[in-house]
């Protein structure tokens, strides 16, 4: 599990990479995707990252909206966030956005 304290604040190298600060757990996650907390967890790994603690304060705003595109390939196009995670591997990343993006408009 990722120790919170040892990661926040991040240093702007970090911040950069991730695009934004980190500003929500896991738990905070599920309620925005109006999952429940395993589901959440399973969108998450699907994303290819690591597991972490649920009070973990380590979750971007675009973490979520990536994990809004995994929860519509789930509930809306019926495939299993194992299969996701196939396809999405960070180097994938690009192409699961697409994907998401492509899926939605079909």
């Amino acid at each position: 599990m990722i120790d919170t304290d040892a990661q926040l604040p991040l240093d702007p190298p970090a911040v950069q990479m991730l695009g934004a600060q980190p500003v929500k757990t896991l738990r905070q996650a599920a309620q925005e995707l109006n999952v429940d907390i395993g589901q959440a967890r399973r969108y998450w790994r699907a994303l290819g990252f690591v597991n972490i603690d649920d009070d973990a304060c380590v979750i971007t705003d675009a973490d979520i909206e990536a994990a809004r595109g995994v929860k519509s390939l789930v509930d809306e196009h019926g495939m299993k966030p194992a299969t996701v995670k196939t396809y999405c591997a960070p180097s994938h990343t690009p192409w699961i956005v697409w994907c998401c993006g492509s899926l939605r408009r079909w």
